[in-house]
């Protein structure tokens, strides 16, 4: 037994086995309370960003309907509008140049030509995305603090092609500094109608959220009225296929009325989408949409165009949304089909008495 940490990072205790075993299946998994390792110098934020992602289909019906909450001083008419402009991205791998510097002594800056074989030289453009990375360690885009670096925005006081670090980088031994330059992808604008819900018969049974007027949310003082608009993603052929999308800043309804995209939400269900099938209990708010990492994604699955989000830019609800409907609903008396490969989402908040 080992009596001293030799790769965990600022080790509280020994380190003991956990289980052995005699072949290479998966690994048992770690003690409740015990932090999982990781590359020593990364914080927690940057570990959990490097996870790969998952997606949710925002579909709510059978028409793949999207959905939107919106909340609104004043009352609506069932016939209002919504229209929601989305920046487009193409879903592609990003052209970039690595550049590689190894410091044998304290530095403050990186720039000029690299220590790589290429022997090429820092260049890049106020637009362009600058990742760097001391001895594999990602650092944080900043001014000042500890860990980070500047780079040239046109206005800083940074010269152009050069990364400033902040404080002076003096570690023993060779550090390598790696520089990612990203040049970044041409951005459009499609603008997509949603139509407020209404007490409409035939589209009952269609969707999770047709017979649903609004919904109520508590923000900690009280009760708050969140309108529904639906979309039918079938009709939004605006949308090109395999990009990402985040939202502007606001929507506008019934061409005067300004929504900032920090009162809009997009609301979630599952197949079949019945009357249960509804998630009351988390929201994807479209603020927390970002290129970098919380994004809808548009593409083709089996032939048919979906809209997926990263599962990550889910928020929690709790108390659960108060759902208000149009019409009292039938009580359901025969067994609906599950579909049997559907993952049911679960959120971080546990309600209900305990064991």
């Amino acid at each position: 037994m080992p009596d001293k940490c030799t790769i965990t990072f600022k080790c509280e205790g020994r380190l003991f086995p956990v289980q052995y075993r005699s072949d290479g299946g998966i690994t048992s998994p770690s003690e409740v309370g015990i932090v999982d390792w990781r590359v020593r110098g990364e914080t927690k934020k940057n570990f959990l960003e490097n996870q790969p992602l998952t997606f949710l289909n925002t579909s709510t019906g059978t028409s793949q309907q999207v959905v939107l909450a919106v909340q609104l001083d004043s009352d609506v008419g069932d016939n209002s509008t919504l229209e929601l402009s989305l920046n487009q991205r193409v879903d592609s791998p990003k052209s970039n140049k690595a550049y590689v510097y190894r410091m044998d002594t304290s530095f403050s800056t990186a720039s000029g030509v690299e220590s790589g074989l290429e022997k090429k030289t820092l260049r890049y453009a106020i637009t362009d995305t600058v990742e760097v990375f001391v001895n594999g360690v990602k650092q944080e885009l900043g001014p000042v603090g500890l860990g980070t670096y500047d780079i040239y925005n046109g206005v800083a006081l940074v010269p152009p092609n050069t990364i400033v670090f902040n404080p002076i980088i003096a570690l023993s031994g060779t550090t390598q500094v790696d520089v990612i330059v990203s040049a970044t992808s041409a951005t459009i604008q499609s603008t997509l109608t949603f139509n407020r819900n209404a007490d409409d018969e035939s589209r009952l049974t269609t969707g999770s959220w047709e017979n649903v007027s609004h919904v109520e949310r508590f923000n900690g003082v009280t009760w708050q009225k969140w309108y529904l608009f639906t979309l039918d993603l079938r009709d939004a052929t605006q949308l090109s296929l395999n990009t990402i999308m985040t939202a502007t800043a606001s929507a506008i309804i019934n061409g005067t009325i300004n929504a900032p995209a920090s009162r809009m939400m997009m609301l979630m269900a599952r197949q079949p989408y019945s009357i249960l099938d509804r998630y009351t209990n988390f929201v994807v708010p479209l603020t927390t949409l970002t290129f970098e990492r919380d994004y809808l994604k548009h593409f083709a699955v089996n032939g048919k165009a979906v809209l997926y989000v990263t599962e990550t830019a889910k928020e929690a609800v709790y108390p659960s949304l108060r759902v208000i409907k149009f019409n009292v609903e039938k009580t359901i008396q025969k067994i609906i089909p599950g579909i049997v490969d559907q993952i049911v989402v679960d959120t971080s908040v546990i309600v209900g008495p305990d064991a």
